[in-house]
């Protein structure tokens, strides 16, 4: 389903294209695992990003969290997800003290842009849709980690209206900032 028509400049050639924002299912699970490998590869340090495994991906996908993304001629060029964690120990909640409203928490997931398209604000775009998505399900806190490496996303958090609580070991030996929104 279409939720939004937007264009976009393409760094390789300046091109200006035309994408849509769409909400993803268990049929874009090749799509993600391919930008995300496509990201990974890019990256100047793998601690800056943490990829998931398929089992989550299709949680996201609809069995636990809801995903949307920016589609360019059938091409993923960005995706991001909300994630619902429930009672779940991975609940971020718990690392900040919220142990008594987990049921109201949500993570804003794996926002992954190709780097063909950075720069064209779809992190706040995709962030800003889930944002109101998970009001409008009744969520009142929206969680999420970034490596304090990351500049550019944590200012990207920042400037959502995110605020940085605490900074922890997660994903086994990663340090992250846990950012969180209440809604």
């Amino acid at each position: 389903m279409i939720v939004q028509k937007i264009k976009l400049k393409r760094k390789t050639d300046g091109k200006e294209v035309e994408c849509t924002v769409e909400i993803l299912d268990g049929k874009s699970l090749k799509k993600i695992v391919e930008l995300e490998k496509n990201i990974v590869e890019n990256l100047p340090s793998r601690d800056l990003f943490q990829d998931d495994t398929d089992d989550l991906i299709l949680d996201f996908l609809g069995r636990r969290g809801l995903a949307y993304g920016v589609i360019n001629e059938d091409n993923l060029i960005a995706c991001s997800a909300l994630y619902f964690p429930g009672e779940r120990e991975e609940n971020l909640g718990i690392d900040i003290g919220l142990e008594e409203d987990l049921q109201t928490v949500v993570h804003l997931e794996t926002i992954m842009v190709h780097p063909d398209y950075r720069g064209n604000g779809l992190q706040k775009i995709l962030a800003e849709i889930l944002i109101k998505e998970a009001k409008n399900r009744g969520f009142k806190h929206v969680l999420a980690t970034v490596s304090p490496k990351n500049t550019v996303s944590y200012t990207n958090f920042e400037k959502l209206g995110f605020k940085k609580i605490t900074t922890k070991i997660k994903f086994g030996d990663k340090l992250r900032d846990i950012m969180y929104m209440k809604i």
